[in-house]
């Protein structure tokens, strides 16, 4: 299989059973460079969007089997999802018009996202509960 090399443009070929960097052998990264999903190109980005959905997949775990009256664990499993369910979105997209490149910055962030998008998703999900109540006269 021939492909084109994100930096230098390039065609190098892939064997069968081999991996897509999307470099070509030059211009692949060396092994104390930045890793392969910082890496400033569209299989960075594929690489990035699989550890999101992994880190997913695996925070989905604990937090289905955390017993706290479902106060964290019914809001967290509802994050997982939608954070899986994006990321799926992606790689379907991806497959008619490719993963576009992301910068440094945006691929650090996407890495952060359970440290952030956790609690303010929680944040978010027990201010909506309690507005509601609120305007309901429940509270």
């Amino acid at each position: 299989m021939i492909r084109r090399c994100a930096k230098c443009h390039a065609e190098y070929t892939l064997g069968p059973i081999s991996f897509d960097s999307g470099f070509c052998p030059a211009c692949k990264p060396r092994f104390f460079s930045a890793p392969l999903c910082l890496q400033s190109s569209p299989a960075g980005t594929r690489h990035l969007w699989l550890i999101v959905a992994v880190i997913h997949i695996i925070l989905l775990l604990p937090l289905g089997m955390l017993l706290d009256a479902a106060v964290i664990s019914i809001p967290g499993m509802v994050y997982c999802m939608t954070v899986l369910l994006y990321s799926g979105s992606r790689f379907i997209l991806a497959h008619f018009k490719g993963f576009p490149t992301l910068s440094r910055s945006q691929a650090v962030a996407l890495l952060l996202l359970p440290l952030y998008g956790l609690p303010l998703f929680l944040f978010v999900f027990y201010l909506g509960w309690a507005l509601r109540s609120l305007l309901q006269g429940e509270g």
